[in-house]
């Protein structure tokens, strides 16, 4: 679902919300949440240290969309994503111009554990993190209480 330019995905007990360009921007009400807890409070694609210009978002069933955007004139990035147990973004990135081209690309991601309810009145709690890369992906846990 595309709405006021933001992309609401689900499946199950899991549902995620982002910009239209496919990023879950800190400090707002965006995340991946699963049973109540936003497990993803965080995700931003760098490409050469810029977020991609969004062009357009297509849901192809509620849990699964793609993102098309843009660096530059030559640089077109796609992120295919889909939301089932987790989230699992698959991106692609085109170099559609004539010289070749190199390019740095940084995915940024953080968690906060935050209910629902405190994300919607503005006030997720502080809770310290762990965060490792393994070969199935990214595992951030909530270390403590």
């Amino acid at each position: 679902m595309v709405t006021g330019g933001t992309v609401t995905l689900f499946e199950g007990a899991a549902f995620c919300t982002a910009a239209a360009g496919g990023d879950i921007v800190p400090g707002g009400v965006q995340g991946l949440f699963v049973l109540d807890a936003r497990v993803l409070s965080e995700l931003v694609l760098l490409v050469d240290g810029v977020r991609p210009q969004a062009l357009g978002a297509r849901v192809s069933d509620p849990n699964q969309a793609t993102f098309v955007g843009r660096v530059g004139d030559s640089i077109a990035v796609e992120r295919h994503r889909v939301v089932d147990d987790g989230l699992r973004d698959e991106v692609v990135i085109r170099n559609v111009g004539e010289e070749a081209a190199y390019v740095a690309v940084e995915v940024r991601a953080h968690a906060d554990f935050a209910s629902l309810a405190e994300v919607r009145a503005g006030r997720p709690g502080a809770v310290e993190v762990s965060s490792g890369v393994d070969p199935d992906g990214l595992l951030l846990t909530r270390r403590g209480g």
